[in-house]
């Protein structure tokens, strides 16, 4: 059975849905058996449809507006008044103008010892005057040549110099200073600004030197006169060096020239050879010193015949051959331990096969408790027990060392189970060295006893240089800068 509904336009919503209203009124309708209509029959044959609709809300009354209060009137502007007219300025009467040789005079008036006034002055205090002088002359230091004055420089502004007493001043100091260089005569009371008027005066300093009657000296700026005397002026003394260097048992490898002087270098016999042999080889050989030319050349290719020869050569020549002064020291030759390891396996292997003794005496490990007490007795006599410094100190040092972290893993639990203080193994701390400016004074004194130079620059060297930072630290703790602690070591000295 199909029910077919069907609603008045107006209980559609706008989107032609049915409003819920209708659905409800609907629902309600289906319930009441009098709404119902008969079988076959449609809704609209049984009566008039009922007006479901609500009444609608009547709207509430909307206040009346308040009447707006009108506008005040603008009150009208007070009309200007007008301002009263400029009365034009009097004219000033022209100067007179003055003629050419009155100017001059007046300029000459303003001169001090010869010297015409600056233009800045002029232009501050007798302003007409300088534009009349600018205006006959067109330009002030003309103005200034045609009354016969000259212009000072304004560096130069005391002016005690006038050209005679530059003169006379040049021939007393002549019997003070030799040579007259103008920047010797500048550090003499009162002669700072001699140079300057000698200048401005003659032209130059040699110039004004000439007037004087007195010698010219030669220019500071001459490369002969800067030039230091080469250390090796000549063939013999580069043959005497090379020879000096073999018989005191150094390297002659050209390699050995170039590092630092301390560890046996010398540069300026390496460039001074070449210059005057062509090159290194040849002045060795010049020095008869040349046996085999692998001497001298810094990178050598090896083969397992050159190895085991070059270790007989130095054991017949008295050098040393150990693996420890190979490596370091004046008879090193890294290329050789290199060489022997990479044909021999071992430094060791490498004297068996040259024939050479071998040391094979070997330090014996420790065990626990004689490393132990070992690190006792070292502590017991005052030694240093930190772990860097018995690595360091000897190859008994290395084994106690490495055994020791082999049997507790750690510094610390090494020094814990000796029952030694862990603050013990850690070096002395600079505070406790200088504990007043007595101190302070003996440590100055000792340097400059020794010779050692105490300025700032030295001082803040490292140790290994011989510098000494906390002495400098301390010295400016219990005075008030470095300077003062110097002046009074050497006021005690």
């Amino acid at each position: 059975m199909m029910l077919r509904l069907c609603f008045p336009p107006h209980q559609l919503s706008p989107d032609c849905k049915v409003r819920k209203s209708s659905l409800y009124a609907l629902m309600q309708s289906a319930s009441d058996p009098a709404l119902t209509p008969a079988p076959g029959k449609r809704l609209a044959d049984s009566g008039p449809r009922p007006d479901l609709r609500k009444p609608p809300t009547p709207k509430a009354k909307r206040a009346p507006k308040a009447k707006r209060v009108p506008k005040a009137k603008r009150v009208p502007k007070a009309k200007r008044v007008p301002k009263a007219k400029r009365v034009p300025k009097a004219k000033r009467e022209p100067k007179p103008k003055r003629e050419p040789e009155i100017i001059l005079s007046d300029v000459r008036a303003l001169a001090e010892d010869g010297a015409g006034p600056r233009a800045v002055t002029m232009m501050q205090l007798h302003r007409p005057l300088f534009q009349e002088a600018v205006k006959h002359f067109g330009s002030w230091p003309a103005a200034i040549e045609a009354a016969g004055l000259v212009i000072v420089p304004r560096r130069l502004k005391d002016r005690a110099f006038t050209r005679e007493s530059v003169l006379s001043k040049l021939l007393e100091l002549s019997t003070v200073t030799d040579p007259l260089q103008g920047t010797k005569v500048k550090g003499h009371p009162g002669c700072s600004s001699l140079p300057k008027w000698a200048v401005h005066y003659f032209g130059s300093w040699d110039e004004a030197l000439e007037a004087a009657g007195l010698p010219v000296p030669p220019p500071l700026w001459k490369k002969h006169l800067l030039k230091p005397e080469p250390l090796y002026p000549d063939a013999a003394s580069v043959i005497a060096a090379i020879q000096a260097r073999a018989a005191a048992g150094q390297s002659l490898l050209k390699s050995s020239l170039k590092v630092k002087k301390a560890a046996g270098g010398d540069l300026n016999l390496d460039r001074r050879a070449c210059q005057l042999f062509g090159g290194w080889k040849e002045a060795v050989d010049a020095a008869g010193l040349l046996e085999d030319p692998l001497q001298v050349v810094s990178r050598r290719f090896w083969n397992a015949e050159d190895v085991v020869a070059e270790f007989r050569r130095r054991h017949a020549a008295g050098l040393p051959v150990a693996g420890k002064d190979l490596h370091e020291g004046p008879h090193k030759d890294g290329t050789l331990i290199v060489a022997a390891k990479r044909f021999y396996g071992t430094h060791r292997a490498a004297l068996e096969a040259a024939g050479l003794p071998v040391d094979r005496t070997r330090i014996p490990h420790f065990t626990c408790n004689g490393a132990l007490a070992e690190l006792s007795r070292r502590y017991g006599a005052g030694e240093r027990i930190d772990g860097r410094t018995v690595l360091t100190s000897s190859n008994t040092g290395r084994r106690l060392h490495d055994d020791l972290i082999g049997f507790f893993g750690t510094w610390k639990a090494v020094l814990k189970a000796a029952g030694i203080p862990e603050n013990a193994s850690r070096p002395p701390h600079p505070r406790h060295r200088f504990d007043s400016k007595s101190d302070i004074i003996r440590a100055l004194r000792a340097r400059l006893d020794a010779g050692q130079p105490v300025d700032l620059t030295s001082m803040n060297r490292p140790r290994s240089q011989g510098g000494d930072t906390s002495l400098v630290n301390y010295a400016r703790e219990y005075y008030r800068s470095w300077g003062e602690a110097v002046r009074d070591a050497h006021a005690g000295a």
